[in-house]
């Protein structure tokens, strides 16, 4: 598997990723933060959103795009904050489910928010059973310096850089 976010993206693997986002795009849970956030730009055109989404104009979201060659196996919407990174969307395709895309996509995000001195990773809201899973499953895999609160979706990560 390779993982890989949107905004670094090119040729075949930026067309599959732009497919399945624009895809969700159009499936937003209504009332959802994210669909609430995004209400103002809603009314465009789903790839001149996912453009403005993905290259700081509106926030600052992004993509990690797990892939099985060029297919797309899963991916994790999310954004990044001034000392956090919030997971907003966990996805695996039905053929790539329980074989750790989605716990391979956190040790991957976990691994680049640490180096960025992120001290957080919120992954939902601690409600969905399939979400809970998954941060059970990362918790198995994951080291000691490494809080995971399940029932909030939370992952306290160890700040190298204390300021």
């Amino acid at each position: 598997m390779h993982r890989e976010y949107f905004r670094r993206l090119e040729g075949a693997r930026l067309g599959s990723a732009t497919t399945v986002l624009l895809g969700y795009l159009q499936q937003l849970d209504h009332g959802s933060e994210f669909e609430v956030k995004t209400r103002p730009i809603r009314h465009m055109p789903p790839d001149v959103q996912l453009a403005l989404l993905t290259r700081g104009k509106f926030g600052d979201y992004d993509a990690l795009m797990c892939f099985d060659d060029v297919a797309v196996a899963g991916f994790f919407a999310l954004e990044r904050k001034k000392d956090e990174i919030h997971v907003f969307r966990l996805q695996t395709e039905p053929a790539y489910q329980r074989r750790g895309v989605a716990v391979g996509n956190l040790l991957h995000i976990v691994s680049d928010a640490t180096r960025g001195n992120y001290r957080l990773l919120q992954v939902g809201k601690g409600t969905d059973e399939g979400t809970t899973g998954v941060l059970r499953a990362f918790q198995r895999s994951c080291g000691p310096d490494i809080k995971v609160v399940t029932e909030t979706g939370q992952v306290m990560l160890p700040v190298k850089n204390p300021a």
